[in-house]
């Protein structure tokens, strides 16, 4: 029983990757499920079970991606020798991955209200961390 929830995790850890790449690429409204299972040369079905549509797929690659920020931020800030310095190297690293996106990434997430809601907390959140970080 746990084989198959590790062999679970591991087929949705693989559909995140790839569908953030994919996201990346070619933006948030051309990815379909097909293009994802296609690129995987997996069944649409396989991702149906991991995934229960594609605002599901989009909000666990925000999430993925959401916590990779956040450890390399850590990383950043704790390799620091100052905070001006931690301040800078972070937004140098938030402006290439921002960067990154093509304007229509963000278009098409609009129309995903969990994946919006997702955004705005974890902006809020990210805010008011990095006044504390400031202000220690």
């Amino acid at each position: 029983m746990e084989q198959q929830r590790d062999n679970r995790e591991q087929m949705r850890e693989r559909v995140i990757v790839a569908a953030s790449k994919a996201f990346l690429e070619k933006g948030v409204k051309a990815v379909t499920m097909d293009y994802v299972a296609h690129k995987l040369k997996m069944s649409k079905r396989t991702i149906y079970q991991l995934f229960k549509d594609k605002e599901a797929l989009l909000l666990a690659c925000y999430e993925k991606q959401h916590q990779q920020d956040l450890a390399m931020m850590e990383r950043i800030a704790s390799g620091a020798e100052n905070v001006l310095e931690a301040l800078l190297e972070i937004f140098a690293y938030r402006m290439r991955t921002v960067g990154a996106l093509r304007p229509s990434h963000f278009e098409g997430i609009s129309k995903y209200d969990s994946v919006y809601a997702f955004r705005r907390a974890t902006f809020e959140q990210d805010r008011q961390s990095a006044i504390a970080f400031m202000a220690d």
